[in-house]
């Protein structure tokens, strides 16, 4: 997974809060380097299981 422009959230207005804020999250990690599901539901005081399911919706738009 590269990284990713910020400037992409506009383009995609139909992304949820959940979304947004990953991208955002994702955004400010250097290329080649993520934080794991686990460690994203842990900082952002989510299940998994949220992140997963936003992370596929995220990938499926072509942003990460």
């Amino acid at each position: 997974m590269g990284n990713i422009s910020l400037k992409n959230i506009r383009e995609w207005p139909e992304l949820t809060n959940t979304e947004r804020e990953i991208a955002i999250i994702l955004a400010s990690y250097p290329k080649g380097e993520c934080p794991s599901d686990q460690e994203l539901a842990k900082e952002m005081n989510l299940k998994e299981s949220t992140i997963q399911k936003a992370m596929r919706k995220l990938r499926k738009k072509e942003m990460i």
